[in-house]
């Protein structure tokens, strides 16, 4: 006679019954467990979504860069009533860039994102999301270009610009621009120093790991980059 379903859930399953009802070998595992899909899973968080992350990141840096120069400007209006003619130019020229860089890094990161890691030529549509190791170390050699351009290089530019063509006399000599030569040497380097980080950084970062020591493909590389 066959047993009701009341009945058959009150009796303990035999020993073999569970092995025989997992789906794929895993015990745990039945009809409403989802099931692992590679091409979907894996295609959560790309090469491309890291650098596009970072990149807005710097650009909202940039941007709230400004807020200091807008309470600047603020403050000489209500405490003093006038602004300088040349302090105004300065600081406009200064508040635009940082709006205009921080505004291309939010909106162009997709863009440039491919600049620092091209998608790879492959017919596997898994391996362009696959994120690696080296990507990371590319995208963080690209992030710090970019921080060594926006935080240091046109800023330093800009200050030391104003300075020579509006700087006041100094014991009735015009400012030299002998003297201004050193930190137009400097700031050169760093806009230089920054460019090669942001469109090198694939290239630094595969050389980074083989000073380190390239690892076996057999051998999986979990640690330190």
């Amino acid at each position: 006679m066959p047993q009701s379903n009341d009945q058959a859930a009150g009796q303990p399953e035999e020993p073999g019954a569970a092995a025989s009802n997992s789906i794929g070998g895993v015990p745990y595992a039945d009809r409403n467990t989802p099931r692992f899909d590679l091409a979907s899973d894996l295609a959560g968080v790309s090469r491309h979504d890291l650098a596009t992350i970072a990149l807005r990141l710097l650009g909202i840096y940039a941007l709230l860069e400004t807020v200091p120069i807008l309470a600047r400007l603020a403050a000489w209006i209500l405490f003093e009533g006038r602004l300088p003619a040349r302090l105004f130019l300065y600081d406009a020229i200064i508040l635009a860039t940082m709006i205009v860089c921080g505004l291309v890094l939010v909106i162009y990161a997709p863009w440039l994102s491919e600049k620092i890691l091209p998608k790879p030529v492959t017919t596997n549509p898994v391996v362009p999301n696959t994120l690696t190791l080296m990507d990371v170390q590319a995208v963080a050699f690209s992030v710090i270009g970019v921080l060594v351009i926006v935080a240091w290089a046109i800023p330093g530019f800009m200050s030391d610009g104003e300075r020579y063509l509006f700087g006041s006399r100094v014991g009735g000599v015009e400012p030299s621009f002998d003297a201004f030569k050193p930190y137009l040497l400097r700031h050169g380097v760093e806009l230089s120093a920054g460019l090669w980080l942001f469109y090198g950084s694939e290239g630094l970062a595969r050389h980074w790991r083989r000073i380190r020591g390239k690892p076996s493909r057999e051998q999986r590389d979990d640690g330190p980059l």
